[in-house]
């Protein structure tokens, strides 16, 4: 229902996308984490939102090619698809946050700096170091294997193939 434009009385704008990027680790799942803005604290990466305009009478709720283009600027890495995690607040704004699971043995070749990969139970000890406190939230309802997930694409990925189904 929010659509991040900030026009509804009453709503927050949907103003940054962050991404929960899981890989195996030796026990247990690791999440990567980032330094947030304030640089004292941990965070998912992304950053802020801008409406892609590719397709144009697309969902602006989709805010994929934001979060892209926030993991190519800080990480040089580009998922093949993400999905839907849930909107998290952050203060004066909402958070869209999307997850991905990077495959048992694959990886992007890139260092992942500035972040770090932490094991769940590790976020769960550095909870006071944590930028917005609900990302363990987000990263427990990815890790969840009960939701249906679909693949969610930037405009400019679809494009392609708008009409062909």
């Amino acid at each position: 229902p929010n659509s991040g434009s900030g026009t509804n009385v009453g709503w927050k704008p949907i103003a940054t996308t962050r991404a929960v990027l899981v890989r195996e680790g030796k026990t247990e799942p690791e999440v990567l984490v980032v330094p947030a803005a304030d640089g004292g604290r941990l965070g998912l990466p992304g950053g802020p939102t801008f409406i892609e305009r590719a397709i144009p009478d697309w969902d602006h709720g989709n805010l994929i090619a934001s979060l892209e283009a926030a993991l190519r600027a800080d990480l040089r890495i580009e998922t093949p698809w993400v999905s839907y995690v849930g909107d998290f607040d952050e203060g004066d704004h909402l958070c869209r946050v999307y997850g991905y699971t990077i495959p048992s043995g694959l990886g992007f070749p890139v260092p992942y700096t500035p972040g770090q990969w932490l094991g769940r139970s590790q976020l769960e000890s550095a909870r006071d170091q944590l930028a917005y406190g609900w990302e363990t939230e987000a990263v427990d309802r990815w890790l969840d294997p009960a939701p249906i997930r679909g693949k969610g694409l930037t405009q400019a990925q679809c494009r392609l193939n708008q009409f062909a189904y």
